[in-house]
């Protein structure tokens, strides 16, 4: 089965995390960083969840699962230590076609969490359809030094290509001109800061 990615835009989402313990805290930050809309629900959390920055962006519900928990959440993510309680939140949702996640249990999710390096804009996932998920995270730490280099050059190729767009106006040679851009002769010269605006461009092209 083939896997469709997405990136979601969770800003102001209902998100339910069911579970108390580290990873269930690892899961809340992240969609905090996302801002997204948060509510824990577990009989008891981990310290990690009394810190000022969680419990300012987190309601939490101290009690067991409930199904009425699931109404109206977008996303719902099962961090349990208890596997009879995780197939049930993932029966419950899957009845509701929410986005199940169920931690370590690929068979019962209907989304994954891929492994996410994020070098400034850029956001690169990593996913091994729930196979193998420490081999993504080897793959993301392979990747993570050339994202680097990238992020450093987008800030000023995102300049050069808006400044192509205006200048000119015949589709196919804006066209060719923005491909133009991710030669890696291009890329050198920008990484260097030899091509710094649009007349820097232009003379390179103009001196080929």
């Amino acid at each position: 089965m083939e896997l469709y990615p997405i990136c979601l835009k969770l800003k102001g989402v209902l998100c339910l995390v069911i579970g108390g313990g580290n990873v269930a805290l690892r899961k809340a930050r992240s969609l905090i960083r996302c801002q997204a809309r948060i509510i824990v629900v577990s009989p008891e959390l981990c310290k990690g969840f009394k810190s000022p920055k969680i419990r300012k962006n987190v309601i939490y519900k101290k009690s067991a699962y409930k199904k009425y928990f699931l109404k109206k959440a977008f996303i719902v993510i099962a961090a349990t230590d208890n596997e009879r309680t995780n197939l049930q939140i993932a029966k419950d949702a899957h009845k509701k076609d929410i986005l199940i996640n169920v931690v370590d249990q690929p068979d019962l999710c209907n989304f994954y969490v891929p492994a996410v390096v994020k070098k400034g804009p850029i956001l690169a996932s990593v996913a091994t359809s729930g196979i193998f998920p420490g081999l993504a995270k080897k793959i993301k730490k392979d990747f993570s030094a050339q994202l680097d280099k990238y992020a450093k050059d987008l800030k000023i190729l995102s300049k050069l290509r808006d400044a192509v767009k205006k200048e000119f106006k015949n589709k196919q040679v804006r066209k060719g001109i923005i491909q133009g851009l991710l030669e890696p002769t291009v890329l050198k010269l920008i990484e260097k800061k030899k091509i710094k605006n649009l007349r820097d461009l232009k003379a390179y092209f103009n001196s080929l």
